[in-house]
């Protein structure tokens, strides 16, 4: 996979199959999505279409994966903690003010935050800074 996203061809020089390696990294994430989609449906224990195919569900995996950052592994866990809480307060407060917040949520990240909240070198930067006030 590595190899692959690096330079195909050159991992097709190596004898990799491009094709297949990709697409069972979709047979994959499909089978993992499928597999998350059927225990949600599981945990609700009825489906309606607001539920399961309102926008606030296609919008909000997209919304932790640019919140957290895609290059870590704590980054899109950081994102979804992130967002929960965000929804969870919204949704005490007011229920049609969500999707307002995910798209500016959307574009502030994208704008001032384009690695994430966990991009490591952002961390290690403001560690050098609190380092050097507190000296």
């Amino acid at each position: 996979m590595v190899s692959i996203r690096e330079d195909e061809e050159v991992a097709g020089a190596f004898g990799v199959n491009a094709y297949a390696v990709k697409c069972l990294a979709l047979m994959a994430s499909a089978a993992v999505a499928g597999l998350a989609g059927g225990l949600y449906c599981w945990y609700l224990t009825y489906i309606i279409p607001t539920t399961v195919f309102g926008l606030d569900v296609a919008i909000g995996p997209i919304v932790m994966a640019m919140l957290g950052g895609s290059g870590t592994v704590v980054g899109p866990l950081l994102g979804a903690f992130v967002v929960d809480v965000v929804r969870e307060v919204l949704r005490l407060k007011t229920q049609y003010l969500a999707l307002t917040v995910y798209g500016a949520i959307l574009v502030l990240v994208g704008l001032f935050l384009p690695g994430g909240l966990a991009e490591p070198h952002r961390w290690r930067r403001l560690a050098v800074r609190l380092r050097r006030r507190a000296t």
